[in-house]
């Protein structure tokens, strides 16, 4: 079977911000079901996206894969990224959303590993009228006992390395891009040579 890739389809949210998704779908005419997976590390990153489901072999055996970036991250629209912030009211709106597109018969299913899994138990729990089925690999479903605190205390450990290594090499790229901000000032008195 064909298979259609759309890049960078713009998903608006309740509160006016555009998220961006990758879209692969079966080239046929008609209405699919539809996997969701909503990522902080890039729709477009194929080894960490396609890891748990290769959305181009499921496009071709007849489901509608959307892949899409959260809220402030890659592609999407929305400021400074807030870990799980945004992902219960931004994945209810997804899954609503793409339940509204002719390409889909109604039938969502959200998956994802790590970060993605979790978005996906905040999806499904915020759209629970579409969501029929979740597959949540390595993810936390309480995020507060044994993932960002253990035993009472903030899991810091996990949040630096997390920060670091993963999201934080990541938001200093894309806001490389940007001219920084600048100001002018009057000379200081410490300025000026005597």
């Amino acid at each position: 079977m064909s298979i259609i890739v759309e890049r960078n389809v713009a998903v608006p949210m309740g509160d006016g911000v555009v998220l961006r998704a990758d879209l692969y779908r079966p080239e046929s005419r008609g209405a699919f079901p539809t996997l969701i997976q909503r990522t902080p590390y890039n729709k477009e990153f194929g080894p960490l996206t396609g890891l748990t489901l290769d959305p181009l072999r499921a496009a071709a055996r007849g489901y509608a894969i959307l892949i899409q970036d959260v809220r402030a991250r890659w592609a999407s629209e929305g400021g400074v990224f807030f870990m799980y912030r945004h992902e219960f009211e931004d994945g209810g709106d997804t899954v609503r959303w793409a339940a509204a597109q002719p390409w889909c018969n109604g039938q969502i299913g959200a998956y994802g590993l790590s970060y993605m899994g979790a978005a996906t138990w905040l999806m499904a729990a915020s759209a629970p009228e579409f969501v029929r089925a979740i597959s949540p690999t390595t993810a936390p479903f309480d995020f507060w006992h044994n993932h960002l605190w253990r035993g009472g205390a903030l899991n810091l450990g996990l949040l630096l390395s997390w920060t670091l290594a993963t999201i934080g090499p990541s938001a200093r790229a894309q806001h490389r891009a940007a001219p920084p901000a600048s100001r002018t000032r009057e000379p200081s008195r410490c300025d000026r040579r005597l």
